[in-house]
């Protein structure tokens, strides 16, 4: 049994170590040997130590000789130092863009890191905490990714931003500058899903602009036009005869499967001028409307450009909202598994990159998955069977990954540490 525990733990070890050095080549390509070092040695001590704390990462990464201490300030100094990052983006979303195909949904959210504490970051500004309805000190975090279906996915960016820091004009050009920055690698493939916070004339007009197909819940208050009469948009969605019905699996708090009822009529904009173009604008859009997906039933509105001319369209269109869940399982297995919430550092520069180096890790663990489930088949079991024996209720599939391969890497270290004692 002994032998047979320490040969499972040697290789995964050593598989993830050579997955690891391809991925973080292939990131850093084209970066300093210094930079390219240390983002190296953070990612991968954000995969050992689940947590972005410098103190943590620290012994987890090489400098045979040197002091932990030396170690956590020589890493400091280097996230703090002002050199740019977006090598890292563009390599890292050159890399998987073959993933994100014409009808992958690609989903954006904005979310918070919350710093109750803290009194010296740098740009700290005052963010609403979704999950609790407070507002508290922290930063705003913009996350954008690929929902690949059965459960995988792939973050394709996230980055902090706050009122304070320099450079900051509104939440839409930070939302804007994060899809421009998406959009220069996989072009306008995707289906881009988002919620209620999305809701927004100017944001429409803007992905329309770059020829990307959308999907926003709405929520505002606003007139439209439907056949030429104008009319409140809740008067619409209440009014509109629902005539599909379809079951959709739930994600969220209740994981059971509904039954949804959907409508969907083409509307208009009223015309409203576009201050960073100069010019008036006239949106023709459609409004998707399903009765089941809020918890007492009532009625939500979608706005989409995708022409929803067939049922088989409307049904998909209904069926992709449902792939939002995706980036809030994301966003709490970074939190929870990642502690991306406890950054240390207080320098903007500093905490820009580890935010950067938690998605680079979480990208890593979900190419691992993809790695062995099309080359290394037999080492899936492995990796799933070893955690979930010790926590039959993960689910979430990189849970697993990631504490498999945090027990077999420590395993394998400690092995090593106690035959070279003997």
């Amino acid at each position: 049994m002994e032998g047979v525990m320490v040969s499972k733990s040697e290789l995964i070890s050593e598989r993830s170590r050579k997955r690891y050095d391809v991925f973080m080549k292939g990131v850093t390509l084209g970066m300093h040997k210094a930079q390219r070092r240390v983002m190296e040695e953070i990612v991968w001590g954000i995969l050992q130590s689940g947590t972005v704390r410098l103190s943590e990462i620290g012994r987890w990464i090489g400098g045979v000789g040197t002091r932990l201490l030396s170690r956590i300030k020589r890493m400091s100094r280097q996230l703090g130092d002002d050199w740019d990052n977006t090598p890292l983006r563009e390599n890292h979303l050159r890399g998987i863009g073959r993933m994100v195909g014409r009808e992958t949904s690609v989903v954006m959210d904005t979310s918070d890191i919350r710093k109750d504490r803290g009194r010296k970051f740098e740009y700290m500004s005052r963010v609403y905490d979704g999950s609790t309805g407070e507002t508290a000190l922290g930063y705003n975090l913009l996350t954008i990714t690929a929902v690949l279906g059965k459960g995988r996915q792939m973050p394709l960016y996230m980055a902090p931003f706050s009122v304070a820091a320099p450079g900051y004009e509104s939440e839409n050009k930070e939302i804007i500058r994060g899809v421009d920055t998406v959009v220069k690698e996989i072009g306008n493939n995707g289906v881009w899903v988002a919620d209620r916070g999305f809701d927004n004339k100017w944001l429409f007009n803007e992905l329309a602009e770059r020829g990307l197909r959308f999907l926003v819940c709405g929520f505002r208050e606003r007139r439209l036009k439907v056949d030429g009469v104008e009319q409140e948009v809740h008067g619409v969605v209440g009014g509109l005869e629902l005539n599909g019905s379809m079951y959709v699996g739930r994600r969220g708090k209740t994981r059971r499967p509904v039954t949804i009822r959907y409508g969907s009529c083409r509307i208009v904009l009223p015309e409203w001028w576009d201050g960073t173009r100069h010019r008036q604008v006239h949106q023709e859009l459609w409004l998707l409307v399903v009765e089941g997906y809020g918890d007492k039933g009532n009625r939500s509105f979608f706005y989409t450009n995708v022409p929803l001319a067939s049922d088989s369209i409307t049904r998909q269109m209904a069926r992709r909202y449902s792939d939002r869940w995706a980036i809030e399982e994301e966003l709490q297995f970074l939190k929870q598994r990642l502690q991306l919430e406890d950054i240390r550092v207080r320098h903007w520069k500093a905490i820009e990159r580890l935010c950067l180096s938690v998605m680079l890790a979480f990208a890593f663990l979900v190419q691992f998955v993809e790695y062995i489930c099309a080359k290394r088949k037999r080492l899936f079991p492995i990796l799933c069977g070893t955690q979930s024996e010790l926590d039959p209720d993960a689910k979430f599939v990189y849970y697993r990954v990631l504490d498999a391969l945090q027990m077999a890497t420590a395993f394998v270290l400690a092995l090593n540490l106690w035959l070279k004692s003997r």
